[in-house]
């Protein structure tokens, strides 16, 4: 395949409140879901992005491993 695509911007954490259930939190953010997208296609990604330094900053990458093979990621 050719060139990684290059995604730049901020990876998040959602949470999504359902009438009924308890919250549930997923990782996203509009360049993340991106990039995700990208790799489920087949594409080579290369991410620039930064984590917080609470407890919900580790999750983050974690999250990525299984879209991630060949997935790095610029530390920002």
């Amino acid at each position: 395949m050719g060139a990684a695509a290059l995604v730049v911007g901020e990876t998040l954490i959602d949470v999504v409140h359902a009438e009924g259930d308890q919250p549930t939190e997923k990782v996203g953010g509009s360049a993340t879901n991106t990039a995700v997208a990208l790799r489920r296609l087949g594409r080579d990604v290369l991410m620039a992005t930064s984590f917080g330094r609470d407890e919900r900053g580790p999750r983050s990458p974690s999250s990525w491993k299984p879209n991630a093979s060949r997935w790095p990621w610029i530390p920002m």
